[in-house]
């Protein structure tokens, strides 16, 4: 993302980048400029951290609940 920016600095004069506005306005519109993308990749993802975070869930539960128990006499 900042590679284009730095790459192209050298052309600027040294006295614009000073100003700290000049360099936020740069990083904001080449963040704008790249976007967020991945939608597909992101939801996929995100489903996939929500299905360990329900196993892991479910497997503690399962641990507290057979200690919970009272051992069966035969």
């Amino acid at each position: 993302m900042y590679l284009d920016l730095l790459t192209t600095a050298h052309l600027v004069d040294p006295s614009v980048w000073a100003s700290p506005d000049v360099l936020a306005a740069a990083v904001d519109h080449q963040a704008r400029r790249t976007g967020r993308g991945g939608g597909f990749f992101r939801f996929i993802g995100g489903l996939c951290c929500v299905g360990v975070i329900a196993v892991i869930a479910l497997i503690v539960w399962l641990i507290v609940r057979k200690k919970k128990q009272p051992p069966a006499d035969r």
